[in-house]
């Protein structure tokens, strides 16, 4: 990785060109691991591998830890690398497979995000933590519009005794 970031520093240094770093996370990786079993979880890998099949010849994609992923996109802005990674989210969404998979990305962006890649990798850890914090405030919105019409019930249940009357 930190070769391939010299290499394509060095080129848009050369040559005025940006270039984006996408870095990305398997949610639920551990969950999927210990619901379906670590063979399901390397196929979910294998499946995120095989999204990632779009890059182009310039694109260098790398899996940078154990659930997470590099992606460096030369000549690439800001705005087509949201758009890289939006398609990267629909297509893992919608790939026909079970159990069903997403991800979430964090994109900066060389040299305005940084200079060195301490920096680049900092700000699209920062952007992928907070996609994955968005997502969870999310989901916790469902689960909290259910939430009151099951608590609702509760509170009519505790209202009602349930012992017949006189048994104490």
């Amino acid at each position: 990785m930190r070769k391939c970031w010299l290499w394509k520093s060095s080129v848009s240094e050369r040559t005025g060109r940006e270039f984006a770093l996408l870095l990305f996370d398997l949610d639920g990786l551990k969950q999927i691991n210990d619901r379906y079993g670590h063979l399901t979880g390397s196929h979910a890998i294998c499946r995120l591998a095989d999204v990632l099949s779009f890059c182009r010849d310039i694109d260098t994609a790398a899996r940078y830890g154990g659930d997470e992923f590099a992606v460096v996109l030369p000549e690439t802005d800001a705005e087509a690398a949201n758009q890289v990674a939006q398609r990267i989210c629909d297509n893992i969404a919608n790939d026909g497979m079970g159990p069903l998979l997403s991800v979430s990305i964090g994109v900066a962006v060389y040299p305005h995000d940084g200079e060195r890649i301490e920096a680049l990798l900092r700000k699209a850890d920062v952007a992928m933590y907070a996609m994955k914090a968005k997502k969870r405030e999310l989901r916790d919105a469902r689960v909290a519009r259910c939430l009151p019409n099951t608590a609702a019930v509760v509170r009519q249940n505790l209202s009602r005794d349930p012992r017949p009357s006189g048994s104490w």
